[in-house]
């Protein structure tokens, strides 16, 4: 008998931390990546700040997460540390915080990734899933879970996944993920959350953006670092044409002060060692003035 009450003594704990650990697997926060005066990528007529913002509106709604978007930055920078800001105001060291965004590149690339902390087991084994599942329901290549030194997820709290729904330059991806959004934001927020609340279904954007502009399209000032992530160009005015001063090495860090579309290309501005200006190409501008493939990433 006594042998009795301890297993039923043992089941009644176990029951306790499983009922524990699902009501800590909540998502807590949820964001859209990118707003403000960055629109994100941009592809097939879209912005990446929008359909991201469709997709984490479905989300929050879904999963009661707290929105820790923002809307009024005035760089990318100040977009950076508003969210990180929200996300840990709301957040402890259980806490699971979704950041959601789509990835660009040519227009062959396809598939869904998921970046994760890279010392958190726990964050891995969940961006596996994450990834599987959006790739189950969208039909589109499963890339995985994968770690990267990004701001967001290395500055927050708990644990952190950047989830990359598909590539924005991909009109199949893009049209995937649009018409299938309740669907595959359900089965998300289904790995965190034991109960989904009722949202209306998605609407996609009536009006995408316009072609491209010209010329000198759109600057901002703002100081940064740029690691390259492939050998780069550096030049003394921000045209392709211009004169190549140097290259940028893979993985070498630059600083820079202004932010400025020309000519196709998001240029990164800055001091040279002779004390000139000089522009090192950080992204394509292919399509409207946002962010296309890009060369490297800022910190």
């Amino acid at each position: 008998m006594k042998k009795l009450n301890k297993v039923l003594l043992m089941l009644v704990v176990l029951m306790t931390v499983s009922t524990s650990t699902v009501a800590t697997a909540a998502i807590t926060t949820s964001h859209a990546g990118h707003g403000g005066v960055d629109p994100g990528a941009i592809g097939n007529g879209y912005k990446e700040a929008d359909i991201a913002r469709m997709i984490n509106n479905q989300i929050v709604a879904k999963s009661g997460a707290v929105d820790a978007t923002d809307n009024s930055a005035i760089s990318v920078n100040d977009n950076l540390s508003k969210i990180v800001n929200k996300v840990n105001l709301n957040s402890n060291g259980t806490s699971w915080n979704l950041s959601n965004h789509l990835n660009s590149a040519s227009p062959a690339a396809t598939g869904v990734e998921v970046f994760y902390y890279a010392g958190d087991p726990v964050g891995k084994a969940k961006a596996e899933q994450v990834s599987a599942a959006i790739a189950n329901v969208l039909g589109i290549p499963n890339r995985g879970a994968k770690t990267a030194d990004l701001y967001v997820i290395r500055n927050t709290k708990g644990h952190s996944l950047l989830i990359e729904w598909g590539f924005i330059s991909n009109s199949g991806d893009v049209q995937k993920l649009l018409t299938k959004m309740d669907t595959v934001t359900t089965e998300v927020v289904k790995l965190f959350n034991s109960t989904i609340n009722p949202v209306p279904p998605v609407t996609p954007p009536v009006n995408p953006v316009q072609p491209p502009t010209t010329g000198f399209a759109r600057s901002y000032n703002e100081t940064g670092t740029m690691c390259a992530t492939e050998r780069n160009w550096v030049k003394d005015t921000p045209t392709k044409a211009a004169r190549l001063v140097e290259y940028q090495s893979n993985g070498q860090a630059i600083k820079y002060h202004k932010v400025v579309w020309s000519d196709g290309i998001v240029w990164l501005q800055l001091t040279g060692w002779d004390g000139k200006q000089r522009y090192v190409a950080y992204s394509d501008a292919t399509q409207g003035n946002g962010f296309g493939r890009k060369y490297g990433y800022c910190q």
